[in-house]
């Protein structure tokens, strides 16, 4: 069907199918699947638990195949660990089946990373904003793609970006405050939206599908876009602020699309949000609201994986906050 480059600008795995947005050279939008099996690794509290969970998980009707793998465990460890490997057909029963084996399961691994960092470590290996040449096959699945070096690129991909503010009856969110105008800006176009509010967010609607921005930005995204939704629905309007509908109304969710706070914008920018993506190997939607610890975190598992190592499960440590004496006394205590 042809060879196509461009810039991957959003990527989202649901059921057995990634998805992922392509902004082209000559600025177009591409939507190219490709097929996803989730997994996880278990560490079973004996071998007999194993072979018993293996031999019960071949009649699954979810599970596509169970084999044992060696993988490095920890960083001080020399050798690999023996571990059970299980390979699902959709992420819908992921979660239930991982819940089920909990009695034979000493330790978990790679069932804190998700989804789509799954995919894109160990099937894409390409970080989301990265430009790629690919080649599509039947019913739009990825048949080939590989990543092309704009390192050297003085310009940013050509990411079209919407910039809106809501103007509320008052200073704060709440479902029964109706949005009175809306202020929108795109390149050098700015508009002031106003009337009934229903005639508002219908015209904020059309504004985006007609001029398809790549990057949404306004104060507040979060909260903002749920308030959106909130009243279009009390209104009997079906607001889609991605390029396609998606059942979840946060931010997280909206498909072909990035929404980005204000603040995030101000103090980053596009070529803030992009090192993000390309150093965590994330999409701009969770790059963008992940701390800094946690896109180094995406980045060391990305790297591990490669390695050999299968990721522990999370235990859900939490730091405190602390002044630099006191770290620095409990630092030599344990030395």
């Amino acid at each position: 069907m042809g060879q196509e480059k461009g810039w991957i600008i959003d990527a989202h795995v649901e059921g057995s199918t990634a998805t992922l947005w392509i902004k082209t050279v000559d600025d177009r939008i591409l939507k190219v699947r490709d097929v996803y099996s989730p997994s996880f690794y278990i560490a079973p509290k004996t071998l007999d638990d194993g072979e018993r969970i293996a031999s019960q998980l071949i009649e699954h009707p979810h599970v596509t195949r169970v084999e044992w793998e060696e993988k490095y465990v920890t960083l001080e460890s020399q050798e690999k660990r023996r571990l059970l490997h299980i390979i699902l057909d959709s992420t819908k029963a992921y979660r239930k089946l991982k819940e089920s084996l909990s009695k034979y399961a000493k330790e978990y691994y790679n069932t804190s990373l998700l989804h789509i960092q799954k995919y894109v470590f160990e099937n894409l290996k390409i970080a989301p904003t990265c430009k790629v040449e690919l080649e599509k096959g039947e019913d739009s699945f990825l048949k080939h793609i590989r990543l092309l070096d704009d390192e050297w690129e003085i310009f940013p991909p050509p990411l079209k970006t919407l910039y809106f503010k809501v103007n509320l009856e008052g200073y704060t969110y709440n479902i029964n405050k109706p949005i009175k105008s809306i202020e929108a800006e795109i390149g050098e176009h700015v508009k002031t939206i106003s009337g009934e509010e229903k005639d508002v967010l219908e015209e904020l609607s059309n504004l985006i599908i007609e001029n398809d921005p790549d990057i949404i930005v306004c104060p507040e995204c979060e909260t903002t876009i749920e308030h959106i939704h909130s009243r279009a629905n009390l209104l009997g309007l079906k607001f889609i602020i991605g390029r396609e509908y998606a059942e979840e109304r946060k931010p997280y969710w909206v498909k072909g699309r990035t929404i980005l706070d204000q603040n995030f914008m101000e103090e980053f920018g596009l070529a803030g949000l992009l090192e993000r993506c390309r150093f965590s190997l994330l999409p701009a939607k969770i790059a963008c609201r992940w701390s800094a610890n946690r896109i180094i975190d995406s980045r060391i598992c990305y790297e591990l994986t490669n390695m050999g190592y299968a990721i522990p499960e999370t235990r859900g440590k939490y730091e405190y906050v602390r002044s630099l004496g006191n770290v620095s006394k409990e630092i030599r205590v344990e030395l």
